[in-house]
């Protein structure tokens, strides 16, 4: 049976409730009017109040109505005006953490490619630091973990597109204690990232549907082929530019990091791609987005690639 969280906001729906329930309800409405104005103070006390980055689209904010949470896995968020329930909880202070991480990354990566855009031979002089640029990569991935471990969710309340990447990351590859357990480290980034940012998420899902696990023989070809597909379907310069940095550390850093490449295969291999791609609950949370043209619309691809 579905554990039902609350049936929550507006007033009206205390008609009927006993008193525990219109007390639940009002603390609920109490709490978000709290929240709201916090983030009003807040964003008055900033230099720069919002980024255009952290702009929700137009149409996407809803009211709450219920929360479920399925005996199957994942947790569901019924919001007004949408006939299917969000798949996920994005509550802000998880949120929040994984939104440090993907800045810290975005800014790293845009700050290599900026340096060496016009000075390539540059490369040449780091080539013998290439060990040291490996450990960089695994400190990172140490440091973001932290930030994030306190936060993780347990496997089973991941949306259904996000538990299948946790199985498919967790599928054992005979490494090493070091490699498992950076491995498992990089699952539970991804998956909070992901978990927690449906602009990152439903573009993942609608990407990889486009991946041929049997061209993976040569896995660099075929990862710059589904990132040219993305940016193709990319509405902004900006997020073009995001996919531009990503095939960038794909074509750099899985060239000499064999056992980091050999770990990318093996989770796109044993991604079950049915259970990842997007639900009709999904699409529905997609059909009001403007920043980014998804394959199931129109099939954007570009057949050269």
């Amino acid at each position: 049976m579905t554990d039902s969280i609350y049936g929550l906001v507006d007033s009206k729906l205390t008609e009927g409730l006993n008193e525990q329930q219109k007390s639940a309800v009002l603390n609920w409405e109490a709490y978000s009017q709290f929240q709201a104005a916090m983030a009003e103070i807040i964003q008055n006390m900033k230099e720069i109040p919002i980024l255009p980055s952290e702009i929700p689209p137009e149409g996407d904010k809803h009211s709450l109505t219920k929360v479920e949470l399925p005996p199957e896995g994942g947790v569901l968020s019924f919001m007004e005006h949408f006939e299917h329930p969000y798949r996920g909880f994005p509550y802000l202070e998880f949120v929040d953490k994984t939104d440090i991480i993907k800045k810290l990354v975005k800014g790293s990566l845009s700050g290599i490619y900026h340096s060496f855009r016009a000075k390539w031979i540059k490369i040449l002089f780091i080539l013998p630091a290439i060990l040291v640029f490996r450990e960089l990569i695994w400190t990172g991935i140490y440091t973001f973990y932290r930030l994030i471990e306190r936060y993780r969710i347990k496997p089973l309340r991941y949306s259904k597109a996000i538990r299948a990447l946790h199985e498919a990351f967790s599928v054992p590859r005979g490494d090493s204690f070091k490699e498992m357990e950076l491995r498992y480290m990089i699952r539970d980034i991804l998956c909070m990232i992901l978990e927690f940012d449906n602009a990152y998420r439903f573009r993942a899902q609608d990407i990889l549907a486009e991946l041929n696990q049997k061209a993976l023989k040569n896995p660099i070809k075929e990862l710059h082929r589904i990132i040219d597909i993305a940016s193709i379907r990319e509405k902004t310069q900006m997020t073009k530019d995001t996919w531009k940095l990503i095939k960038m550390f794909v074509s750099f850093y899985l060239r000499f990091d064999h056992k980091f490449k050999n770990m990318v295969i093996h989770v796109l291999k044993n991604l079950n791609l049915e259970e990842f791609k997007l639900t009709a609950e999904d699409i529905a949370f997609c059909d009001p987005r403007k920043d980014y043209t998804f394959g199931y619309k129109n099939n954007v691809v570009n057949k050269s690639l």
